[in-house]
C-alpha cells in the first residue's frame, strides 16, 4: 500500500502538468502582488498627511500590513477573485485526471492485477486528496511570504477599513489577536477545499468518457454550489464563498472553525465512501 501511494504521489508530483499549473499560479500570486503594490503606494499617498514627524502613524491611520495585502487576504484587487475562481482547476490538471488515463491506457488493469483492487483504488484516492490540496495552498503560502517581504508584521487593526473580517466572521477573534495562527488555521480550509474538488474529478472519471469532462467538472460543480446557496441563503457554505474569508467575511458569519472543519471533512468522507462504493463493484475487464 505505502509503495503504491508513494508512486502515485511521484507521478502527480513529477509532470509537466504540475510544473505548468504551478506556474500559473506563481503568476497570479505575482500579478497580485504587483496590483496590490499600487494600492499600497496609493494608500502612502493618502496617508502622508497623517504621518507624524518621527515616522509613526497618527491615531485612526493605520499602515498595510502582511495579513491583508496578500493574496488571500485582501480583496481590493481581482487576482484574488481570479485565483479562488482557478481553484479548482487548480486542484485537478495536475493529477485529478490520472485515474481516467489509467482506464484509458490499460494501465489500471496492470496495477491491479499486480497489487489488488483495494490498494489501487485506495491510493488513488489518497494521492488525489494530497495532491488536490497541496497545490492549492502553495500560491497562498508562496503569497504570504512574498507579502512579508514587502509589509511589516503590525497586527490588523479592526477599526481599519482594510480589515476584511466583522465581529461576527469566522475566527475573527483568533484573527485580530493571533493573525499568524488564524492564517496556518485558514490554510487547513484551502487544503480541505482542494482536495474535496479533487476529488470530485476522481469521481466523474468513473462515469466521464472525455478527459476535459474530468477537468471541468468540479469548476462546474464549484460554480453551480455557489449560486444556488446564495439562492437558498446559504451562502456561508458555499466552497468558493468559505475559501475566499477575505472577500466574502460578511457572509461568513456566526460559525465555528470546527463546523466549518465538519462539513468540509464530510463532504470528503460522502465523496471518498461514493469513489470506493463504486470502483470496488467494477469489473477488472471492464476498466479499459
Amino acid at each position: 500500500m505505502k509503495k503504491i501511494l508513494k508512486h502515485e504521489l511521484y507521478r502527480g508530483i513529477f509532470c509537466y502538468r504540475t510544473l505548468l499549473i504551478l506556474a500559473i499560479g506563481l503568476l497570479l500570486v505575482a500579478g497580485q502582488l504587483a496590483a496590490y503594490y499600487q494600492v499600497h503606494l496609493m494608500n502612502l499617498k493618502q496617508d502622508s498627511q497623517w504621518i507624524l514627524s518621527d515616522g509613526s502613524y497618527a491615531i485612526g491611520c493605520y499602515p498595510d500590513n502582511m495579513y491583508e495585502s496578500f493574496l488571500g487576504g485582501e480583496g481590493y484587487t481581482f487576482f484574488g477573485e481570479l485565483f479562488y475562481s482557478f481553484l479548482p482547476i487548480m486542484a485537478v490538471f495536475s493529477y485529478g485526471t490520472s485515474y481516467f488515463k489509467d482506464k484509458r491506457d490499460g494501465y489500471a488493469n496492470l496495477l491491479i492485477t499486480r497489487i489488488g483492487k483495494n490498494n489501487y483504488f485506495v491510493s488513488k484516492l489518497i494521492a488525489s486528496f494530497l495532491l488536490g490540496g497541496t497545490f492549492c495552498v502553495i500560491p497562498y503560502f508562496v503569497s504570504l511570504f512574498a507579502s512579508s517581504l514587502l509589509y511589516p508584521a503590525n497586527y490588523p487593526n479592526v477599526m481599519s477599513w482594510d480589515s476584511p473580517l466583522i465581529e461576527r466572521s469566522l475566527m475573527s477573534g483568533v484573527y485580530y489577536v493571533h493573525p499568524m495562527i488564524y492564517m496556518l488555521a485558514y490554510s487547513v480550509i484551502v487544503f480541505l477545499v482542494g482536495g474535496i474538488l479533487a476529488l470530485c474529478a476522481l469521481i466523474a472519471s468513473v462515469y466521464a468518457k472525455n478527459e476535459m469532462v474530468v477537468i471541468f467538472c468540479p469548476y462546474v460543480l464549484y460554480a453551480l454550489q455557489e449560486a444556488v446557496f446564495m439562492k437558498m441563503g446559504l451562502s456561508k457554505w458555499a466552497l468558493k464563498i468559505l475559501v475566499f474569508q477575505a472577500k466574502y467575511s460578511g457572509a461568513i458569519i456566526d460559525v465555528s472553525y470546527i463546523q466549518v472543519l465538519a462539513y468540509l471533512i464530510f463532504i470528503l468522507t460522502i465523496e471518498g465512501g461514493i469513489f470506493l462504493w463504486k470502483t470496488m463493484k467494477i469489473e477488472i475487464t471492464s476498466l479499459s
